[in-house]
C-alpha cells in the first residue's frame, strides 16, 4: 500500500501542517506492514498527546500505543505446577526449530525440560530431533499415538515441550490422549506456530486453524525473512492469539525472544527484532 494517502490523512496537530516526525512515523508504520487502521489509531494518539502539550517525541508516543496491544504472555498457571507447551502448526512453519530454540533457552536457565515429538508419516525428523535433544542433555521421546505413558521421560521435568506433526486433526487427538493419560500432572498450554513470511491470507487461515484447536498464544518465526513483519503480529492478535515468542530464522543461534511491549514496538517501528 502507498503511504501517501495515510500521510495526507494524518493528524495535522491542531491545524498546522503535518510535522516531518509524524510523516516519518507514518512511513515507518506502513513500510513494516502495519494495517492502515492501526496506523491511523497510532497517529491519532500522537495528535491527542501533543494537543495536551505533553513533551514526547512522536516515536515514543507510538511505541507506547503499540506496546499496549502486546502485553507479555504469562505461560505458567501456578509457580509450583509443571507446564506442558504443545506446539501446533502447519508443515514448514518451523515447529521443530522452535523446539530446539526453547530447549536451548530452558537449558541455559538450568530448567529441567523434556520433549515429546509426535511421529510424522514418511519423515525421520522426530527421531532426528529426539537424538539431537538427548545429545544436549534433554530427555526426549518420539510418540506415536498419544496412548503411551512416558512418565519416566517426564518425571521431574519443569517444562514439557510437545512437538506436533503438522497434521492438525491428528495432533488434536494425540494431545488430548496425552493430556488425559500422560501419567504426570501438567498445566497444558497450546501454542500455535506461525511463520512471519507466510502470505497474509494463508497466515490468517493457519492462525484460525490453530485457534480452533485450542491455542490461545503463538510463536512467530522467520521475522528476518518477512517483508512486512508487523502484519504477522496483527494477524495473530486478530485471531485471538496472544504472541508469546518471536524469532528470526531456523538456525539454533537465532534465539527466541519473549514478546512484550518494547519488542512489539521495535517490530512496528524498525521492522526487525532489535
Amino acid at each position: 500500500m502507498s503511504i501517501q494517502p495515510l500521510i495526507d490523512d494524518a493528524p495535522t496537530l491542531n491545524g498546522a501542517s503535518t510535522p516531518p516526525a509524524v510523516r516519518e512515523l507514518a512511513r515507518r508504520l506502513l513500510e513494516n506492514g502495519t494495517s492502515p487502521g492501526l496506523a491511523r489509531r497510532v497517529l491519532a494518539r500522537v495528535e491527542s498527546r501533543k494537543l495536551r502539550a505533553e513533551v514526547m517525541h512522536p516515536l515514543d508516543i507510538a511505541a507506547a500505543e503499540i506496546g499496549n496491544a502486546f502485553p507479555r504472555v504469562v505461560l505458567r498457571a501456578r509457580r509450583d505446577e509443571p507446564i506442558a507447551l504443545a506446539l501446533i502448526g502447519a508443515p514448514g512453519v518451523g515447529r521443530s526449530a522452535v523446539v530446539r530454540k526453547l530447549a536451548l533457552r530452558l537449558r541455559g536457565q538450568e530448567r529441567a525440560v523434556a520433549v515429546l515429538a509426535l511421529q510424522q508419516a514418511g519423515s525421520t525428523k522426530p527421531e532426528w530431533l529426539a537424538n539431537w535433544l538427548e545429545e544436549i542433555g534433554v530427555r526426549a521421546r518420539v510418540v506415536t499415538t498419544g496412548t503411551e505413558l512416558p512418565a519416566r521421560t517426564l518425571r521431574g521435568s519443569q517444562v514439557v515441550i510437545v512437538d506436533g506433526s503438522g497434521d492438525l486433526s491428528r495432533d488434536a487427538q494425540v494431545f488430548g490422549a496425552l493430556a488425559g493419560g500422560i501419567g504426570v500432572h501438567l498445566a497444558w498450554r497450546r501454542m500455535g506456530v506461525l511463520a512471519a513470511d507466510t502470505d497474509a491470507e494463508r497466515m490468517r487461515d493457519e492462525a484460525r486453524a490453530v485457534r480452533e484447536m485450542g491455542a490461545d498464544c503463538a510463536v512467530i518465526t522467520r521475522f528476518d525473512m518477512a517483508t512486512a513483519p508487523a502484519t504477522a503480529l496483527e494477524i495473530a492478535v486478530e485471531s485471538g492469539l496472544a504472541v508469546a515468542f518471536v524469532c528470526n530464522g531456523t538456525r539454533d543461534e537465532h534465539h527466541l525472544h519473549r514478546l512484550g511491549p518494547e519488542l512489539a514496538a521495535d517490530v512496528f517501528l524498525t521492522g526487525r527484532i532489535a
